[in-house]
């Protein structure tokens, strides 16, 4: 199609798009596209038109929501029936999924790429159907006799160098590798007593807490400062790190703490 037809005012025509395919050199497609305005290109079709004019639609924010026949307009209002709706679609655990289903899962899905200790992920994960019923009575019992076989207390740790010297051994934190089966046992009673203990703990609470993270202790502690110089108040920041943390935890005083909650 040359220049000079389409000025000549020829707001009307049809174009042959012919597509070659591969090596072959063989027309595979043949399709019309008509030109109705002179000033777009031949490939700016309808439909194509049409989902950018739909694309922009849905980047435009809407001034009045509703949900259950409750209209709001007000940002405020708006966040309410968005967290409403968010509730009502949830899907809670269910409480009464039995030991067996959870072991069942949990096998089955084992990430056998991470190191463990004890019996290998691969073979848990291979035989998890012919071993689901004896891991879950061995769960049960456990629970039910509160004794938690010497063997799964045992753990293979690895140093990681954190800073400074490596010829230093304090420089070195110690990484354990549990048996699988016990991060199973673990993982389950977490999961029925999470929600027991969360509600429990203080908000500022970040670490090892799901949805939380350094990032969200960052931003809460970036809020609470604006909010003081917006203010005009002044605020003080006392940091602290406690070396070897965990590994000094008095358990006979860890365990009383535990019994109050």
């Amino acid at each position: 199609m040359e220049k000079k037809e389409l000025q000549a005012g020829l707001n009307c025509r049809l174009v042959q798009v012919n597509a070659v395919g591969g090596k072959t050199g063989r027309n595979f497609r043949s399709a019309k596209v008509r030109v109705r305005d002179i000033h777009q290109p031949p490939w700016v079709d309808r439909e194509i038109v049409h989902l950018l004019r739909k694309k922009n639609n849905l980047r435009r924010k809407a001034n009045v929501v509703s949900h259950h026949e409750i209209s709001a307009s007000e940002p405020r209002f708006k966040a309410n029936l968005f967290n409403n709706y968010s509730q009502s679609v949830f899907n809670a655990p269910v409480a009464g999924e039995s030991v067996r289903d959870f072991v069942s899962k949990a096998l089955r899905y084992l990430d056998v790429n991470k190191a463990s200790f004890g019996i290998p992920s691969r073979l848990l994960k291979e035989c998890s159907e012919e071993i689901t019923v004896p891991v879950t009575t061995l769960f049960i019992k456990t629970l039910g006799t509160g004794v938690f076989t010497n063997q799964w207390k045992d753990a293979n740790l690895v140093p990681i160098h954190k800073a400074e010297r490596k010829s230093i051994v304090s420089n070195y934190k110690g990484i354990s590798l549990l048996d699988q089966l016990s991060k199973i046992l673990e993982k389950g009673v977490f999961g029925r007593l999470f929600d027991f203990v969360s509600p429990k703990l203080t908000t500022w609470q970040h670490g090892f807490f799901p949805g939380r993270s350094t990032v969200t202790q960052l931003l809460q502690v970036v809020h609470l400062l604006s909010s003081a110089l917006d203010k005009k108040q002044q605020v003080d920041l006392v940091y602290l790190d406690f070396s070897k943390g965990f590994d000094r935890v008095p358990h006979d005083k860890f365990l009383p703490k535990l019994g109050t909650i």
